[in-house]
């Protein structure tokens, strides 16, 4: 029987017959004999790449089998420097680059089998039977470099040679599904990428698998995969518009696709929990402790049904203790067992990721926020323990951290909120704490790639520690920071359930920091500018009837709809089950804070529009 080292080793002979057929062919170009040798040599080369091929797709292959295959391939690739061979040699070359990257994710690998997949595809016969299958691995290769380089270049060529490949594949052509699904993850990246005024692709990349799954069979292997990709791209876009009914339709496409997916599918730990962030969500915003519960009962399948040593077992412990910790604010009379068990999960999320890793840094912050919790709950008589180990965690992670993670500013906040805590509890025997909390909260502010939420919460709590010792100059400069960022909170993420606690929270912000402004000895047309400022800007977010941007719309649609999509992405978090989160959206809110503040520049030139989303000068 035909085994992958059986394989290998024909091909091996079958390199070398090449190579002394092609040595005397060299010498003796016109020798007839010397042609149909080195023809029939070249036919059971091709033969030999054809089961290596097949035996690759069934068997598993060690480290040294894929090394040893890359190095006969390369070699015969020297020799046959054009023709149908060739072809099948870069075709077999580029999935074994492949999987080897796989295994070591070395980007140098990575390149190759691109350069191998774009020499097939370009110097292949247009109208060749082989030709999709090489314009099939190009959009593949391309699509995993843009994973482990982030390259823009990268993921706009994949999804040019992916419509390409669209447009030559007849509607009954059985890998279109998968090229269709393909089209709507990379359209989906793209939009995590930028985010800057291309719903569009969004909105098609919905459409488009819309279309497509729903002409498919149940339990077809390409419906099921696009049934799961249809809910992460609707959960992304309730992510970034806040509408309901895409959430809902999220979770329902993805229990289709849980449904559809054998039980051993090898995707199914990853579509449960997915499944389960979005209920999570849904969680938060209905307050419905059912899809808390079920969110929690799946995330434990997932983790039953991933093989050992699955390598995001950590991230799932993470989001088991996320998950425990939002079910603790909804219950009414959560226990220390309640408390104990969360904080379980996130302590065993630590121990399972390694120090530096996202997945770490998440499990940690989570941690931390279930022992805040957990003492201003009163449980464990409040002790001031459970503070110190929070502020230890935080601290500890945060110096891991790179300046620009987009986990920082998150761990800041918290890390403030708990040595405020410990403040409130000592002082003034810990007036250090103060300090340090004030200094949290000053870098988390500072943090252009964090949602502005965030940041807005920040500014405030730096402002409050600042006015509890009277400082109200600084009182006034972080009151002041925060309602100017008030212009750049959307009304797409204020859901009509979250409008009371957004009033709450940020309605009183403008008479603060015109209050603090006057203690600060400013002059009360300074204090009257921020007043009206910031409660024009609060109604018009409530009731999404800005008059500046109203006026822009209808003289500047295009910018308005810039502005309003900006506007969009700086609000945004991370998302569940996004197509990728290399870094949590952060690259991107950084991008749209400068085009942003770019943006209001261009508006600010046009006549008529020097004092958009500024304070309006008040009499002395």
């Amino acid at each position: 029987m035909e085994t992958l080292a059986h394989a290998i080793e024909n091909l091996r002979h079958a390199a070398e017959d090449l190579r002394r057929a092609a040595e005397v062919l060299h010498g003796h170009p016109e020798d007839e004999d010397a042609k149909e040798s080195y023809k029939r040599a070249l036919g059971a080369l091709n033969d030999s790449l054809g089961k290596l091929d097949t035996q690759f797709q069934h068997e598993g292959a060690t480290e040294e089998d894929i090394n040893a295959a890359i190095a006969l391939v390369r070699k015969v690739q020297e020799i046959v420097v054009e023709g149908p061979v060739r072809l099948n040699i870069l075709y077999v070359l580029c999935k074994l680059l492949i999987a080897r990257y796989r295994r070591n994710r070395e980007l140098e690998d990575l390149e190759s089998a691109v350069l191998a997949a774009e020499e097939a595809t370009n110097t292949a016969p247009v109208d060749g039977q082989d030709n999709p299958e090489y314009r099939i691995q190009l959009v593949a290769s391309l699509g995993m470099l843009y994973m482990h380089t982030h390259s823009i270049d990268a993921l706009q060529r994949a999804i040019s040679e992916v419509e390409i490949l669209l447009k030559a594949l007849s509607p009954t052509d059985p890998r279109r599904a998968d090229q269709v699904n393909n089209l709507g993850r990379l359209l989906g990246m793209r939009y995590e990428q930028t985010g800057l005024g291309v719903l569009a692709d969004l909105d098609r990349a919905v459409s488009l698998l819309l279309g497509s799954v729903t002409k498919l069979s149940e339990g077809d292997r390409a419906r099921i995969v696009g049934l799961d990709l249809l809910g992460n791209l609707l959960g992304m876009r309730y992510e970034q518009q806040g509408a309901m009914k895409d959430l809902d339709d999220a979770i329902e496409w993805s229990r289709k696709a849980l449904k559809e997916a054998p039980a051993d599918h090898p995707d199914r730990p990853g579509m449960l929990n997915n499944l389960a962030n979005r209920l999570c969500r849904r969680a938060q915003r209905t307050r419905r402790e059912e899809d808390i519960n079920e969110a929690i009962r799946l995330e434990n399948e997932c983790r039953r049904t991933a093989r050992p040593g699955h390598p995001d077992q950590g991230i799932w412990l993470g989001n088991l203790g996320t998950f425990h910790g939002i079910r603790l604010q909804l219950m009414k009379n959560p226990t220390r067992g309640d408390f104990d068990l969360a904080i379980g999960y996130a302590r065993e999320a630590i121990k399972r990721t390694e120090t530096g890793d996202p997945g770490h840094w998440s499990a940690a912050h989570t941690l931390a926020n279930l022992l805040l919790s957990r003492y201003r709950n009163g449980q464990g008589s409040s002790t001031v323990g459970d503070l110190d180990e929070a502020i230890d965690v935080l601290r500890g992670n945060l110096g891991y951290m790179t300046a620009d993670s987009p986990d920082r500013a998150f761990l800041l906040f918290s890390l403030g909120e708990a040595l405020s805590w410990r403040y409130l509890r000592a002082k003034p025997d810990r007036g250090e704490d103060s300090i340090q909390a004030r200094e949290a909260f000053s870098q988390s502010w500072a943090y252009r790639n964090a949602p502005v939420a965030v940041r807005i919460d920040a500014a405030r709590r730096a402002a409050q520690l600042w006015a509890d010792v009277s400082s109200w100059n600084e009182t006034a400069l972080y009151m002041e920071r925060a309602v100017d960022l008030l212009h750049a909170l959307s009304p797409r993420h204020l859901w009509n359930t979250d409008k009371q606690a957004m009033i709450r929270k940020f309605s009183g912000l403008a008479a603060a920091a015109a209050a603090a402004a006057l203690n600060a000895g400013k002059e009360p047309s300074h204090a009257l500018q921020y007043l009206e400022l910031g409660r024009g800007i609060i109604s018009g977010l409530l009731l999404d009837l800005r008059t500046d941007l109203s006026r822009l719309r209808t003289k500047y649609p295009d910018l308005a709809d810039k502005f309003e999509s900006l506007r969009s992405k700086l609000n945004s978090d991370a998302v569940p089950g996004s197509l990728h989160t290399p870094d949590g959206g952060a690259g991107s809110r950084r991008e749209a804070a400068d085009q942003f503040e770019s943006l209001l520049e261009e508006i600010r030139a046009k006549e008529g529009f020097n004092e958009f989303l500024l304070p309006h000068p008040w009499p002395s």
